[in-house]
């Protein structure tokens, strides 16, 4: 079982603040994800191999090329408003 300093270190870490009420509940799911790591941890790795992701990524390296910056008009096009030179976007505030 977790210990009062445990606990408090875990709620902090996790950003959360059980209330009295759910101190108990909090306890016990935090022995099952523990006992669960244990568990997963104890399995043998030996002849596993050791991956990046569980999915093929492959790098497609493409040519550095420059290329001439586009004018404002042509910048504008795919604009849903513009005014002018400036993009007209909705107000955030």
């Amino acid at each position: 079982m977790l210990d009062i300093k445990e606990r408090e270190y875990i709620s902090v870490l996790s950003k959360i603040s059980p209330k009295k009420d759910t101190i108990v509940e909090f306890n016990k799911q935090c022995e099952d994800i523990l006992a669960y790591m244990n568990k997963v941890s104890s399995a043998d790795t030996k002849n596993v191999t050791p991956i990046f992701s569980p999915t093929q990524h492959t790098n497609i390296p493409r040519a550095d090329i420059n290329t001439p910056p586009k004018s404002n008009t042509q910048t504008l096009q795919n604009a849903p408003e513009s005014n002018e030179d400036f993009f007209i976007v909705p107000r955030v505030i």
